[in-house]
C-alpha cells in the first residue's frame, strides 16, 4: 500500500483535522461522494469541501472496519453529523480508496441509497 498503514487511515478518519486526511491525498485526487453526481477533483478542492463540512457541524465517525490491500482501502463507517442548529443525521457508508505511491488517488463513497433525510440535512 505504499506507506499508508491501517492504523494511520483509521486515525485520519477519526481526526477532526482536515490536514491529517489531506496529507494522504494525491494532488490530482478524484473524490466521489454518495448523493453527489459531481466528482471533486484535486487535493485543494477536496480539502475545501472537507472544511465546509466541518463548518456545517460536528462529524463523528465510528470505524466499523478497514480492509487494506496493495491498491485499495475499504472502510466501513457509521457517520453522525450534528449541525450547529441541533439537527442531526446518522447513516452507514462504505468508502473505497484507490492508493498509489502512498497517496489516495481516487475515492468513492456508497450507501444503500442516499436517504431523503440525508439529502435534506445537507441542503440546510
Amino acid at each position: 500500500m505504499g506507506g499508508l498503514t491501517r492504523e494511520q487511515i483509521i486515525e485520519a478518519y477519526k481526526s477532526p483535522d482536515v490536514e491529517t486526511m489531506g496529507s494522504m491525498l494525491a494532488d490530482d485526487v478524484k473524490w466521489h461522494e454518495a448523493g453527489n453526481p459531481e466528482t471533486i477533483t484535486g487535493r485543494d478542492a477536496v480539502l475545501q469541501r472537507m472544511g465546509g463540512m466541518t463548518q456545517l457541524g460536528t462529524p463523528e465517525l465510528e470505524v466499523h472496519d478497514v480492509l487494506v490491500s496493495d491498491d485499495h482501502v475499504i472502510s466501513l463507517l457509521n457517520v453522525t453529523i450534528r449541525r450547529n442548529d441541533g439537527a442531526e443525521v446518522s447513516y452507514p457508508v462504505v468508502e473505497i480508496a484507490h492508493v498509489e505511491d502512498g497517496k489516495i488517488t481516487e475515492r468513492w463513497a456508497y450507501m444503500d441509497a442516499c436517504p431523503e433525510h440525508v439529502t435534506k440535512f445537507f441542503a440546510g
